[in-house]
């Protein structure tokens, strides 16, 4: 249920995905494919603690692209990722033309002040 990218490296979840994670069942509960791969492979993911996408592929279940980080840090990278791509080629930027939502968001985390 996987196909490997030989430019990005990325391991694509081909099975059913929501909101563009993989998500399948697993020991009887429906779990996130990235965070079981990392579980099986790396190990325990530590509590409070989401994974980071470092490829920002929601679809990738590659361990070495998968970075354990607060939620907080998790939103912040994500959002300074947005900010740095064109609102026009990304459906996923849902900025006003001149960014400033993302701005304001991201002075909220106080990494950018406005």
């Amino acid at each position: 249920m996987v196909t490997v990218d030989s430019e990005t490296h990325c391991w694509n979840w081909t099975g059913f995905l929501t909101n563009g994670y993989g998500k399948f069942n697993f020991n009887g509960k429906n779990t996130f494919a990235h965070r079981t791969a990392y579980e099986l492979l790396v190990g325990p993911v530590a509590d409070g603690l989401d994974l980071d996408h470092t490829c920002r592929n929601r679809a990738c279940v590659n361990p070495a692209h998968l970075d354990p980080v607060t939620r907080s840090e998790n939103i912040k990278r994500g959002l300074m990722q947005s900010t740095m791509s064109n609102p026009d080629t990304n459906p996923a930027v849902r900025l006003q033309q001149d960014g400033y939502r993302a701005r304001r968001a991201l002075a909220k985390l106080q990494v950018w002040s406005i």
